[in-house]
């Protein structure tokens, strides 16, 4: 529907687990000041997923929250009737199975059957709606040429939240702000920055990665990086190749203004998961990582432990 990667096949058949911690996540992401990469953490410790149930989670609930707009038109498009506002459980269940069908093109005896096992593992108000589940789904799996081929009409801009299209509209104009929204639907590439520039070249071929400017590696598909040669060794971490332009041109500002590591700590506000921070300790300065959150805190420490470098958090 969106230009998203297929999901493995060793991905579709990891059964419910995965599922389930999707849900969960879906459950609680909209709760205020919920942080999802803190919500990811804790169904991944919760459910005890392996690496390819890790990924078919976040790739779920990632198609889910991106499509979300789309995802209630189809239930519209494919429904006599709307659901209630108590069968919210039923409704997340829905668009996983949808994004599953149509977004990450996982075969529909895997999107279908689970998504009807999760709906009679739920509680009076969600079980008797697991053959309402089991239909529409089905009906989905048959007409998925054509529900594909509809989504991709969709006028991108009227998948984004209103104020935010409006926004858009009048500071950018309608064809921009349009073409901006479309690039949005495409899945985000993964970058990974090499610790020591040095080592870029050999961990480019290991990964048989994209090189990108100042020692960014683009992986062509999205994988768990914990599963990846070069991770526990700490050779690199995860960062979008537009958010390592900040440390870098920072890091050039104050050496070209006679600036030296000596002078004292940079200071990094919301600091985690630390890639910028990461980049500054590499770079040799002494970093200040401060953020609001103990668990992204946590996970700061983390990374930088196994990167092995050093900040005061």
């Amino acid at each position: 529907m969106s230009g998203a990667p297929a999901v493995s096949g060793a991905a579709c058949g990891s059964g419910l687990f995965a599922r389930r911690a999707a849900l969960w996540v879906l459950e609680k992401a909209r709760a205020p000041r919920s942080v999802l990469a803190e919500l990811f953490a804790a169904a991944e410790r919760h459910y005890m997923l392996q690496a390819s149930d890790r990924a078919l989670m976040r790739a779920i609930v990632l198609a889910c929250l991106k499509e979300r707009r789309i995802l209630d038109r189809l239930l519209r498009r494919l429904m006599d009737r709307p659901l209630k506002a108590r069968h919210r459980r039923i409704r997340h269940i829905l668009h996983m199975g949808l994004a599953q069908l149509l977004v990450l093109e996982i075969p529909p005896h895997a999107a279908v059957s689970t998504a009807v096992a999760l709906a009679r593992e739920g509680d009076v108000r969600s079980r008797p709606l697991a053959g309402l589940v089991n239909a529409v789904l089905r009906r989905a799996a048959r007409e998925r040429d054509s529900l594909v081929e509809w989504c991709a009409g969709q006028d991108p801009l009227a998948l984004l939240p209103d104020w935010l299209a409006a926004r858009w509209r009048a500071n950018l104009g309608e064809s921009r702000a349009r073409a901006i929204a479309a690039v949005m639907r495409r899945p985000a590439p993964l970058d990974l920055v090499a610790r020591d520039p040095a080592a870029a070249e050999r961990l480019r071929a290991d990964l048989n990665a994209l090189p990108l400017p100042g020692g960014v590696l683009r992986l062509a598909e999205p994988t768990d990086v914990r599963a990846l040669p070069g991770y526990e060794e700490g050779l690199f971490w995860v960062q979008d190749w537009a958010a390592t332009l900040p440390a870098r041109l920072l890091d050039s500002a104050l050496r070209a203004h006679g600036h030296a590591p000596a002078d004292g700590p940079v200071v990094d506000l919301c600091a985690a998961p630390g890639g910028k921070s990461a980049q500054l300790a590499a770079a040799g300065w002494p970093v200040m990582a401060v953020d609001i959150s103990p668990a992204r805190l946590a996970r700061l420490q983390d990374n930088l432990a196994r990167l092995k470098l050093e900040a005061m958090v």
